[in-house]
């Protein structure tokens, strides 16, 4: 879905976070690249659903300028686990970096939302794309096209259920996430009533930043 408005910001990596398959990035330092962030967990279903895409979207379009980050945020006790998580990112042969947010500092600055979610910023790091769950892969690779500049068909279904199937609403994280009532530094920085994603709830209508 695309922003509702430009002026959403891109939070910042945390520094003291750890990084598999690359060093330390910043959001400063990305500047004029556009972003997509994936929220995913390596042992949630609907989260190996949506990896192919996202593996194939940093293949195909990585060399175009397209920087693609996963945000590891863990859904369960053996999913927080560090050399878990590093030896999963092998294993299902991840390429793009992966920024682990163990204690989902990361989710936070998001106010996000579930798994799968993605965010596609701007070379501003400005929001410009936004789907929660799983699905809409087509819609997501044009908008990366159209920052990019480039045009090309998009990628069939890497699984047979996407040619036909209603996309899923993500995996929601009440219990350790609450409702955000405390706010974040997205929020207080914008003067706005969410952050990226908005609280954690079960349904996924509500627009980022709104």
């Amino acid at each position: 879905m695309r922003a509702p408005v430009d002026t959403i910001p891109a939070p910042a990596f945390l520094t003291h976070l750890r990084w598999v398959n690359s060093k330390p990035l910043r959001m400063d330092r990305l500047w004029g690249k556009p972003l997509l962030v994936e929220f995913w967990d390596c042992c949630l279903q609907s989260s190996m659903h949506t990896l192919p895409y996202v593996k194939a979207w940093h293949e195909r379009y990585g060399a175009e300028g397209l920087q693609v980050v996963g945000i590891h945020s863990p859904g369960s006790a053996r999913s927080r686990e560090r050399r878990a998580v590093e030896a999963a990112v092998k294993r299902l042969g991840i390429a793009h970096p992966v920024l682990l947010d163990p204690a989902l500092e990361m989710w936070r600055e998001y106010e996000n939302r579930g798994w799968p979610a993605r965010y596609l910023f701007d070379g501003r790091s400005r929001l410009f794309h936004y789907h929660y769950g799983e699905g809409a892969y087509t819609e997501t690779e044009l908008a990366i096209q159209e920052l990019l500049g480039v045009e090309r068909k998009p990628l069939a279904p890497l699984l047979p259920a996407d040619a036909y199937s209603v996309p899923a609403s993500p995996h929601t994280y009440r219990a350790l996430v609450g409702s955000s009532s405390e706010g974040s530094r997205v929020s207080s920085s914008r003067n706005r009533t969410g952050g990226v994603g908005g609280p954690p709830s079960s349904t996924t209508t509500a627009p980022p930043g709104q």
